[in-house]
């Protein structure tokens, strides 16, 4: 009976099913998988620790999909990580060892999306989370237009169409800061549009001048840029 649907209508009907019902559509028929696989991975949020080990594992397990398979990683379009409340998972063992293979997954997931537009990282400014959560290395993310996330992780991502930039500094290191823009200034200098730069901490009068120092840079760094918010908590 599904094999007589035409392929729109097909998509139609997987659009409007739950994601944790779709492993069962995927194994519906070859037709389905093609179809469903683009939209089950076109957009990843993860959220691994809050709940404990059960969506850890879960997490681990929705990236080692996109290693093994290629069809899926070249699916997602978007990806979204939140480590809020990390903390659990610096003081027990076996905790961690579950911590250590869902980052080791992130690393080796992230290159394999090729056609990322959207990645979005959230709360990796813990000082806990750096033992573990090392940045991936060389992602050439041709097709990535919005990136919000931890300065030290633009040194490693290359786009030359990035839109929008959201820079989040949790330990409020300016350096930082000024390094990650130079490394977005040089491949999207003349595509951004957009650009908000939050330090939670500023520390001392100097830092405040570096601060203004990056203003007054910006402009020249992106000269197209039509949106600009630097933020600082005290």
């Amino acid at each position: 009976m599904t094999q007589q649907l035409p392929n729109e209508l097909k998509i139609q009907i997987i659009q409007h099913v739950d994601k944790k019902y779709m492993p069962v559509v995927l194994r519906v028929n070859s037709t389905f998988h093609e179809i469903g696989v683009p939209i089950l991975y076109h957009t990843i949020v993860l959220n691994p620790f809050p709940f404990g080990s059960q969506l850890l594992g879960t997490a681990t397990a929705c990236l080692s999909t996109i290693i093994e398979r290629p069809a899926a990683a070249r699916a997602v379009h978007s990806m979204g990580v939140d480590l809020f409340d990390w903390s659990p998972y610096t003081h027990h063992s076996e905790s961690d060892v579950g911590a250590n293979k869902f980052f080791e997954a992130f690393r080796t997931a992230l290159p394999k999306v090729v056609n990322l537009q959207k990645l979005e990282i959230s709360n990796w400014g813990n000082t806990d989370i750096a033992p573990v959560a090392q940045f991936p290395r060389g992602c050439q993310f041709s097709t990535l237009k919005h990136y919000e996330g931890p300065p030290e992780m633009l040194d490693n991502i290359q786009s030359s169409v990035l839109r929008t930039l959201f820079i989040r500094s949790i330990e409020g290191n300016i350096s930082t800061i000024s390094s990650a823009l130079l490394a977005a200034a040089q491949l999207s200098g003349h595509t951004l549009r957009a650009l908000r730069v939050r330090c939670e901490v500023v520390e001392d009068d100097s830092e405040s001048e570096e601060w203004d120092g990056l203003y007054r840079d910006i402009p020249s760094l992106f000269p197209n840029l039509r949106n600009l918010a630097l933020e600082s908590g005290h």
